[in-house]
């Protein structure tokens, strides 16, 4: 069996062991020093971690530094709100929203270029929205997948692009990348997003949830009914979005 081992992979995994359990508070670590911890030849482990850092498993600081990149927040993240066993990490800081606005509410991540839905927490009312049946499959169209369009990386930009192109009118027309850019620009300098779908008839918005550094983690977002949200309810929602994405980039650092 070990014969059959990849051993630059073995390699990788031993670096990320490293920076995950021995630097939990993300300060990184010198090259000299991962080299030292694993065995691993500063040649050799300088072509590993560039590519792990293209990759975004691993990031480098301005001190030259490493430590774990935004994919493992995703992933741990992303892991806790599918377990319950977790005391009062995301998923019972979004359960509580849930319950709060009286509308479903999902979670999404960025994955490969595509929209990638977590977990949807669905609340229990007379009047239920379907969103695999309403909702668009593209990210463009969806108001979380807008905030993943937003707030990701260029590399990560680059990534959709290649897979979706341009959004044209899938959103707001949009067909050149410098349009495309002011778009971004825009909605992260409002910090959310929404939209109506459906001929008017449904209202959605989306937020980012960041890591202490800014960088995105994934996006929430819930889709209602006009007639069930006024102005004071869609005001209240946008206030509780606000401070629900704060809540959650407190617990995660």
């Amino acid at each position: 069996m070990a014969a059959n081992l990849v051993f630059s992979v073995q390699k990788a995994l031993t670096i990320l062991d490293l920076l995950i359990f021995e630097d939990i508070n993300k300060n990184g670590m010198r090259l000299s020093e991962i080299s030292k911890k694993t065995g691993i030849k500063t040649n050799t482990l300088h072509n590993l971690l560039r590519t792990m850092i293209a990759e975004n498993y691993i990031q480098q600081y301005e001190n030259s530094n490493y430590a774990i990149g935004i994919k493992i927040d995703r992933i741990c993240v992303s892991n806790q709100i599918n377990k319950k066993q977790y005391n009062y990490g995301p998923l019972n800081i979004l359960e509580s929203l849930r319950d709060d606005i009286k509308e479903n509410v999902i979670f999404a991540v960025l994955a490969a270029g595509k929209w990638k839905p977590v977990k949807e927490f669905t609340y229990e009312s007379a009047i239920q929205i379907n969103n695999n049946k309403i909702e668009p499959s593209g990210i463009y169209e969806k108001v979380s997948g807008r905030i993943l369009v937003s707030y990701c990386s260029v590399k990560e930009l680059d990534e959709i692009l290649n897979l979706q192109g341009m959004p044209c009118e899938k959103w707001d027309g949009i067909k050149t990348l410098e349009v495309l850019k002011d778009a971004r620009k825009f909605i992260r300098k409002k910090g959310w997003v929404d939209i109506y779908t459906q001929n008017d008839q449904l209202w959605a918005i989306g937020i980012p949830v960041l890591n202490k550094e800014g960088k995105l983690i994934g996006s929430f977002g819930c889709t209602a009914p006009v007639f069930r949200c006024d102005e004071a309810k869609k005001n209240y929602i946008r206030k509780r979005f606000i401070e629900i994405a704060s809540e959650i980039q407190n617990h995660i650092g």
